[in-house]
């Protein structure tokens, strides 16, 4: 849960990045006629209160609203106050490239201070494929039921890295309560030089068989409850942080894949074990490590 307290001048600090002339700049030249006609709330003061109103928990555009009876708060969004019904029409009006370029910027950020520039030189194009779920409101959104209590909807991503800076370049919007391997034929980078990185919500054998078969690289998790045969131990460095490094074939019965994988066990910050599934046999271990490690780090949820 976010601090309530949260100061005004630490919210303009943590907000900096994504408020940077740069980015707005660009915003100007890509979106035509992005505050055209506006006279007051202009797009930066609007995503301004959307942040504050993310880290104060907002659930309503009255608290929004009334965020701006703090005198600091409105003088530092140059803004005195606005109305509920002000604050619903620029939501509408705005365009999706906006929220679009924020987006692109914040990975693009995340990707360079996380380390995946190195990571990527040395293993190639890398492209992360996970998944997020976001709520809805189930009274209005009987379509995207999911649980007894919530609706949802579920946008799967995939973020390049294959050269510059990261990207997001392909995304799919489903109901919440579709699985996620359903989507991972759409997502997956088919080209020899890419290696597409996934969480273990894609697990699907049949199609890890038909990657191995076609030279399509990927990296995942394992579940820990997965059948998994153990057909060859490989050496590993004594002061790795790998604990160990494996040939193996999953599952059992007709479900048994008919392609051998690679197992690369580790720990996290915590001391778990973590099962770390790849088809690529020319990697170190500690590289696979490191991918898993920056994968996560950079924030497309787990």
């Amino acid at each position: 849960m976010q601090d309530k307290n949260t100061t005004e001048s630490t919210f303009f600090q943590l907000s900096e990045p994504i408020l940077s002339q740069d980015l707005w700049r660009k915003i100007s030249q890509k979106v035509e006629s992005v505050d055209k006609y506006v006279k007051k709330l202009k797009t930066v003061q609007l995503v301004q209160l959307m942040i504050h109103a993310e880290m104060q928990e907002y659930t309503s555009l009255d608290e929004i609203s009334n965020s701006l009876n703090k005198e600091a708060f409105a003088n530092a969004l140059h803004l005195d106050s606005i109305s509920t019904s002000q604050i619903s029409r620029r939501f509408r009006e705005m365009s999706t490239d906006v929220t679009d370029l924020i987006h692109k910027s914040i990975v693009q950020t995340l990707g360079v201070e996380r380390g995946f520039k190195s990571l990527r030189q040395s293993l190639g194009r890398l492209y992360l494929i996970d998944a997020s779920t976001i709520s809805l409101c189930l009274s209005q959104y009987l379509w995207a039921d999911f649980r007894e209590t919530k609706a949802g909807v579920k946008l799967h991503q995939r973020i390049r890295f294959d050269g510059g800076d990261p990207i997001p370049d392909e995304a799919i919007i489903t109901v919440a309560r579709k699985y996620d391997k359903s989507q991972l034929e759409f997502l997956i980078v088919e080209d020899d030089d890419a290696l597409n990185v996934f969480d273990r919500g894609y697990l699907k054998y049949d199609l890890f068989d038909h990657y191995c078969r076609e030279g399509i690289r990927f990296v995942t998790r394992l579940k820990n409850n997965a059948c998994v045969e153990v057909l060859q131990e490989l050496e590993i460095d004594e002061e790795s942080v790998i604990e160990e490094d494996l040939i193996v074939r999953l599952g059992k019965g007709k479900n048994r894949m008919e392609h051998d994988l690679r197992l690369v066990i580790t720990k996290d910050t915590e001391g778990k074990a973590i099962m770390i599934l790849t088809n690529d046999f020319t990697m170190t271990a500690e590289e696979i490590g490191d991918i898993y490690r920056y994968r996560w780090q950079i924030g497309v949820s787990s």
